[in-house]
């Protein structure tokens, strides 16, 4: 400073002690730093963090939002919504209602208050900030402009590229900006994008447990055995990651591990006793008991502090939909959009769990619907995509079954594959006893006792899921009278499709019979009968069944196909194995 230059004004005199006890204030304050807080959020210890940051507002004389976020950040995590919302409001005080990060987090404390219109209010107020240019030079900023766009109806592409890619592509990548884009894909199911987003975060920041929680989900669909590992690092980071736990529970009830998801929720709760995540998979968990009073208890903790939240029936209703209860699956779906008609992912949830039930033509119009909300959205756009490709096949129809074919195929094999279907047209519901001779067939089994009981459908589950050669020679006694009988409707059935280089010998195929008579076939043969077979979607349904209890939960099924859950999209059909055959794939 120039002294000769300087000159004392009168308020001068009063403004330098002020400053000096400022600047005092400030350093005897230092010791506790918004760093500090945050790092004690991400290791999971959320109850410090809000020590610290309630320490540090407590110096804060400039009114900077920092603390405050990070406050109710950590508050809105242990479910303590009150003082979160209490928080905001100092918050919002403190920096003249001026820092659209608060108001972007407010509009969920808001929610949570069961306040719907003072969240619209915190959107319309970042709205009428968004004129400050300046804000476009901070990442920070940018992400909760951009987030903001993103609920205003901006596309969703559009957004990803102004808001979010400029951060993402800084050196280093700003975390938030990383996290905003990787949850944008996930969102639109582009699991692809989601994992070279994340995969970057990895790289940058390989500890942070809301990075490998993004990275895991991208993964999931594709390749659980790296979902696996990305979850225990994330829990390594965090024992007490929320979002993670949850993904464990959702994994665990995928692979019917109840008690595994229930331990996962119970850490979810000892947290947040209200956390509605985990109380919507325990509603789930209580339909799947045959529950119904705990399920609409759970349900109802669920939506506690916000009445009319739609994620909680979209979560439980397409967990539901995943267990094949498709009826159940769209209900909640239809309840998640009474609360917000505008739903997109339940829009799109029913579309296709209406498709599964036969009723087309809502089906395709929720899942139009859908895409006209949210054009980015990889599954709606692949349905219709899809449904281009079938409205140009031919559409055969009796009063049990309808089948679509290519109008070059329909002349040729329709009737073919309309009479084998009749032919074999059973109730699911019967009942299949099994006999001395099912009971004593080797192989692959589920180990079928003389005079057991079981319904069709849990025989079929057996065949389709792990090959039980026991279960196929029952299923054939049922239908065909005796096992010689069925296989002679197998060859008269291959006769029909026009496979004459297909001989079967027995019902399993099993290769313990002579070479001067043995089954045969080509792998041509064979992606003829899978395309037909194809056809119900029953078969895909069961093939699709990676593990799945059988007598009463005594006995597990195992699908015998390992190229389940690795590859996306990946539903059947169906392994083989004979010392004669090899390995074999269909």
């Amino acid at each position: 400073m120039n002294v000769a230059k300087y000159r004392e004004t009168p308020g001068m005199r009063f403004a330098l002690p002020l400053l000096c006890l400022l600047l005092a204030t400030g350093i005897s304050r230092a010791a506790v730093t918004i760093g500090e807080a945050r790092e004690a959020h991400r290791r999971g210890d959320y109850e410090e963090s809000v020590r610290l940051c309630r320490a540090g507002i407590a110096g804060d004389l400039f009114g900077r939002g920092d603390w405050h976020l990070c406050l109710i950040r950590a508050q809105m995590t242990l479910g303590w919504y009150d003082e979160a919302w209490k928080s905001l409001q100092e918050g919002l005080a403190a920096t003249r209602n001026r820092d659209i990060r608060l108001l972007h987090l407010g509009r969920e404390v808001a929610f949570f208050q069961d306040d719907p219109e003072a969240a619209r209010n915190y959107v319309r107020r970042i709205d009428e900030l968004s004129v400050d240019q300046s804000l476009f030079t901070n990442p920070d900023s940018r992400v909760v402009l951009g987030r903001t766009a993103l609920l205003v109806g901006m596309e969703p592409k559009d957004v990803l590229h102004i808001f979010f890619d400029p951060g993402a592509n800084l050196d280093p990548p700003h975390r938030d900006s990383l996290l905003a884009a990787g949850q944008l894909a996930l969102d639109k199911e582009d699991y692809r994008l989601a994992a070279e987003i994340f995969a970057k975060g990895f790289d940058a920041y390989e500890e942070d447990p809301d990075i490998l929680h993004g990275y895991a989900l991208a993964m999931a669909t594709s390749d659980p055995e790296e979902t696996a590992a990305l979850v225990t690092l994330a829990l390594d980071a965090n024992p007490r990651h929320i979002p993670t736990l949850l993904l464990m529970a959702d994994r665990a009830i995928d692979a019917e591990d109840y008690a595994g998801a229930r331990q996962a929720l119970d850490a979810v709760l000892d947290i947040n006793k209200d956390h509605p995540g985990a109380w919507s998979y325990r509603a789930v968990l209580a339909q799947l008991d045959s529950d119904p009073e705990e399920e609409a208890r759970a349900r109802d903790r669920a939506l506690v502090h916000w009445s009319a939240n739609p994620e909680v029936d979209h979560l439980i209703g397409r967990k539901l939909s995943r267990k094949y209860l498709f009826r159940e699956g769209a209900a909640s779906q239809r309840r998640a959009l009474e609360m917000d008609r505008f739903f997109s992912r339940a829009q799109l949830q029913l579309g296709q769990d209406l498709l599964r039930l036969g009723r087309e033509e809502e089906g395709w119009d929720w899942i139009e619907r859908s895409h006209d909300h949210d054009g980015y959205n990889q599954t709606a756009y692949n349905l219709l995509t899809l449904k281009t490709t079938l409205d140009d096949y031919a559409v055969l129809e009796n009063e049990h079954f309808l089948i679509r074919m290519s109008a070059e195929e329909a002349p040729v094999f329709g009737q073919r594959v309309m009479d084998l279907l009749e032919d074999g047209r059973v109730a699911l519901d019967e009942e299949v006893q099994v006999s001395r001779e099912a009971s004593r067939i080797g192989g692959s089994q589920v180990y079928l006792k003389q005079g057991e009981v079981f319904t069709l459908e849990k025989m079929m589950e057996a065949i389709a899921i792990s090959s039980a050669n026991d279960a196929c020679a029952a299923v054939a006694e049922h239908i065909g009278g005796s096992m010689e009988a069925f296989v002679d409707m197998m060859n008269d059935h291959a006769g029909r499709l026009g496979l004459d280089r297909t001989y079967c010998v027995n019902v399993h195929g099993l290769d313990d019979t002579p070479r001067s008579n043995r089954n045969l076939t080509t792998a041509y043969d064979l992606s003829q009968i899978a395309r037909a077979l194809v056809r119900y979607p029953q078969a895909l349904e069961w093939s699709s069944i990676r593990r799945k209890p059988f007598r009463q939960g005594k006995f597990t099924l195992y699908n015998t196909n390992g190229m389940l859950g690795r590859f996306r999209g990946m539903d059947g059909l169906k392994t083989g194995y004979t010392s004669r055959a090899g390995s074999c794939l269909v």
